[in-house]
This record gives structure tokens, sequence and C-alpha cells, in this order.
């Protein structure tokens, strides 16, 4: 296949659009009534949505949110069930569904196949049909202890390596400790944190908790009204997301509503899955949605401040009143880098001109279409040769994976050799097979002095790609060591626990790069080992780019 001059391996394609045969399109049949909810994409919540209409006809919708925001309410038709094979039409989107239904009704697994022919797998779950608890009402203790079990017996079912950071007999003793003290707990925001006990001792970034749809709204109304940071065991303002009464900038924070900065770092670390190894993921994740991580925990209408001002050894109280999630999302939206190289790729690209340098940042490998990601990789390496740049910053942090053919597409463009991304040894999946046989760089890849800007909010495919290039000696490696590296868990499968509809993601495959003869790195290395200081924050300074910056110009 060609893309403007480039040649593109058949694999990475074939692979990245999913090819297949074509599913039907169906006749309108019989369907019991529910809904099925699940991840799509990684980051949008899918509801599929059942019903019998007054004829005992079968009628449908599907439903798209992202952070509790309604994207997508469109009607479904040609619905069909025969056996488990399950198909129907969304006529709005032009979008086909195809896939099967398992006996019990309980989950539904297909792929949707769009207008410009990608094809988007999907796992979805029934919803229990009980009433969700409501606010203050009784906790059923009995069933928490049960969500409990569902949650200990799926990680031990699906992980492939459940005990590699606690071992059975400490990991079945946390989980007994764990259910017992679901009898002092008082809120779901509370048995959130305790079920995180077990999720976090698994050492697995793909290993999780996460809040139910139902609790976003009313949570999104219960933010801190500051922006907090984390650094040294500490917690710093850094400034205010509401007008009117606030902390001064450069703040310590000592607790909020009585709770110490330090007990409040220690739960939010609980939510977080990481690397077992790892040291940086958590405060890295932590500082990038503090807010939203504390607000899951603490929902809040008020929160009281104690706090040292900067140059004052004085503890201060302050009252605030919380503050939405509208208001604390669109402070951080405005401070988005604005070089976007196009609209629909989510890339960062720009010339350095004080040098013979350029910036290409990427802040996820999630990238919703593949041939303008081929079309903009093609161009700015084409600029870079035709210019003959000599000095390439690769920016990755905060990327918190996507799919890995994006990643070794890029590859293809910073080596010379034919390349194996992932290595068989834990065997096999079969939908990114592609990626476990040879491929070829291409066309026009960078010949200069490549510079990679790492930190520990990059995990998954990003912590391949870092690997791949540190085991080749390709870039100088700056900032904060990834959350991930060469080896790490996915091939995930998302699941509810019954009563609490809490989500839990749990990786179920080990994947490893294939590494060259040259040897394998243990552990990730740093050339230049970097972070951000309080100061860098509240001026609001890149440090680390900077930092780049200067070892070129050292160098030219």
């Amino acid at each position: 296949m060609k893309i403007k001059g480039t040649t593109v391996t058949w694999q990475l394609v074939a692979m990245a659009l999913l090819l297949g045969t074509a599913w039907p399109y169906c006749q309108e049949g019989t369907l019991v009534e529910g809904s099925w909810k699940g991840l799509f994409m990684e980051t949008f919540q899918l509801t599929l949505d059942f019903r019998q209409d007054a004829d005992g006809a079968c009628t449908g919708s599907v439903l798209l949110s992202q952070d509790g925001q309604q994207l997508q309410n469109d009607p479904l038709s040609n619905i069909r069930l025969e056996g488990d094979s399950l198909n129907f039409l969304i006529p709005a989107k032009s979008t086909a569904f195809a896939g099967r239904i398992d006996g019990a009704l309980l989950t539904i697994k297909g792929q949707f196949t769009f207008p410009d022919g990608t094809r988007h797998p999907v796992f979805l779950e029934k919803a229990a049909d009980e009433e969700y608890y409501a606010k203050g009402s009784p906790l059923d203790k009995a069933r928490m202890k049960s969500d409990l079990a569902f949650l200990y017996q799926s990680i031990l079912d699906l992980h492939p390596a459940p005990y590699a950071y606690a071992g059975e007999l400490d990991f079945r003793k946390l989980y007994q400790e764990t259910d017992a003290a679901i009898d002092q707990v008082e809120s779901m925001e509370r048995f959130l944190l305790l079920a995180s006990r077990l999720t976090d001792a698994v050492g697995c970034s793909h290993t999780g908790l996460r809040p139910p749809e139902e609790w976003i709204q009313p949570h999104d109304k219960v933010f801190l009204p500051v922006k907090l940071w984390y650094s040294k065991g500490k917690l710093w303002c850094l400034g205010s997301f509401t007008e009117g009464p606030t902390l001064p900038a450069g703040a310590e924070v000592r607790s909020i509503n009585g709770q110490t900065a330090g007990q409040i770092v220690e739960e939010l670390f609980t939510l977080i899955p990481a690397e077992g190894w790892n040291t940086t993921t958590k405060p890295a994740l932590l500082n990038k949605e503090f807010e939203y991580y504390y607000a899951f925990l603490n929902p809040e209408p008020v929160f009281e401040f104690s706090f040292r001002a900067p140059n004052d050894d004085a503890v201060q109280s302050r009252t605030l009143r919380a503050t939405d999630r509208a208001t604390v999302k669109a402070r951080g939206d405005a401070k988005v880098p604005d070089n976007i190289y196009r609209q629909d790729v989510p890339l960062h690209f720009y010339m350095e001109e004080t040098m013979d340098a350029a910036v290409l940042r990427l802040p996820t490998f999630g990238i919703p279409n593949l041939e303008a990601y081929l079309e903009a990789l093609e161009s700015i390496f084409e600029q870079l040769e035709r210019q003959k740049i000599r000095h390439l910053i690769l920016d990755l942090r905060g990327n918190q994976s996507g799919h890995p053919v994006f990643a070794a597409i890029l590859f293809s463009y910073l080596t010379t050799g034919p390349f194996t991304w992932l290595d068989r040894g834990s065997g096999i999946v079969e939908e990114l097979a592609p990626l476990y046989h040879p491929m070829e760089p291409a066309a026009t890849p960078f010949g200069g002095q490549l510079y990679l800007l790492e930190d520990g909010a990059c995990l998954s495919t990003a912590g391949h790609l870092i690997a791949h290039l540190q085991v080749r000696g390709m870039g100088v490696m700056v900032g904060e060591k990834p959350g991930s590296f060469a080896s790490c868990n996915d091939n995930s499968i998302r699941r509810v626990l019954p009563y609490s509809q809490i989500q839990v993601n749990i990786a179920r495959s080990t994947f490893t790069i294939a590494f060259p003869e040259e040897g394998e790195p243990a552990i990730p290395v740093l050339d230049y080992e970097l972070e951000a200081t309080l100061r860098d924050q509240l001026e609001g300074r890149d440090a680390v780019l900077e930092a780049c910056f200067q070892l070129i110009r050292e160098q030219e």
C-alpha cells in the first residue's frame, strides 16, 4: 500500500483497519430487554439498550458518553438475534454491528463497521436490573462483600500474573483483611478505595477500578476549587479554578477537611494502577488529574484547608466552596498546546526557529484516523529530510498508551533496518499477529540526533516504544523514568461489580518487545533525569524541554 510515496507494511495496515469479511445487514427480529454496557475505543462509555414496544417488536438505541457527557443517542434498526448471532444497524451513522451474545445473555461481543470500512471491536456486559443504590440509603454489606469476592476471583481467573508482586498467600491474606474491613465502610466511595487495595497489589498499570457512570454527574459538582500539585511528599497550591477567595499560589497545603496531605496522597495513590516496580506513574497521573481522583473519594460541598503561605511559617485556615468539573476542565483545556499539526490527528509538531531542531509531541497513541496519521507522519518526515533537520525532539510525556500499531509505524520512521515489535514468548494474541513478524523501515527515516522526553505517565505502548529506542541506543533519554517499559500486560477486559456497579479493568496477556541481538535492557535508563520544580510550575515553564534545547545548543 502506498501513502504519498511511502511503503507501509501490509501487516500494519491490515491490523490497524481490522480487516475481515463484511458483516451483513439483517432484518428486524426478537431480542430480550435490557441494557449492556462497556468501554469503546478505550475512552468512551457505550450502552446498548433493547426494549419491546407496545406491539411486541424489538427496538433499541445506542448511547455514547465520555466523562459523564452524552455524545450520542441514536435509534437502532434491522435488529436481529438468531441463536447467539446479533446484528443491527445505526442508520444515523451508517454503521453496522455484528457480533454474538452469550447463552446467558450476559455479554455482547462484536465489531462496529464504520462508513469508511474500519472495524472497531467492543465488549459489553449486562447492566444490573436492580435499582442502583441511592446516596444516603443503607449499604448492603453482604452484597459489597460479594462484589469484593467477584473482584478477587476475576483477577485470579483473568490476569496472567496476579502474584507477580504479592505472593499467593499474601494476596489471599489481603483479600481476607479487606473483606473484614467492609464492616466498617460507611459509603460507596470508601468501598471503592477499599477494593482498590486488591488491584493495587497486582502491580499492573492495566488493572484497576473506575467509578461507575452513575457517579459521574453528582461527583462532577464537588471538585476542589484550587489546582494542587504533589512533589516530594508535599502538596502545593498552583492557583485557583474560580474567582473570589482562594489559597495563595505556592502555598503548602497541610490538610483538607482534617485529613493530612500525606493521608490524602496515600489514598489517591491506591486508586492509580502502576507497574509494580514503578515509582513515577502514581505522582504523574495524580498531578494530571488530582481534582478528579479526589472528588470520587471526598464528595463534599465545602473544603476546609490548613496551609502555609509562601515565606510564612504560620499555619492558616481557609474554607472554600467546591466547584464543578466543567470549570476545572475549561481551565485545563486552555493550557493545551495550540500547535496541532492537523485537526484529525492528535499530535503536535513545530520547527524550533532558533536552532536546527524540530519538536514532535504525541500525547496519545489512541489515534482515531489511520490514513490521516500516515499522511501526517509522511509529511513531517519528508519536511525533516527536505530541510535537513539534524535534531528531533520526540515528546511522549503523558502518553498513556493506545494501539501499538501506531507506535510501530512511528518507529519505522526512526530506524533504518527491519524490526519486529513484539516477542512471541508469552504467546500470540491473534488481533496483534502482524506485530510478531518483521516489518520494514519507512522510505524517509529520520537520520539525525533523536531526543526522547518521557515521564511516569508513559505507559504500555509508549513504554514499548521507549524500550525499542533505548535497547538500540537510539536517542538521548531526558525527563523522568517511564511508567512502563519493555514488558507490560494488556489485552484487557472490563467487568462490572454487580452491586456497586464499579468497573474493573483486568489485563489478560503479557506483551514484551522483541529485542534485537544486541541484548536486553533490565530497566529504563535516563541520560538526563530531570523533573519540574515548584517554581517551574508556578511560572509555567517547561524546564525539561528547555533543558533539551540547551543540550542541542551545546552540541551546536
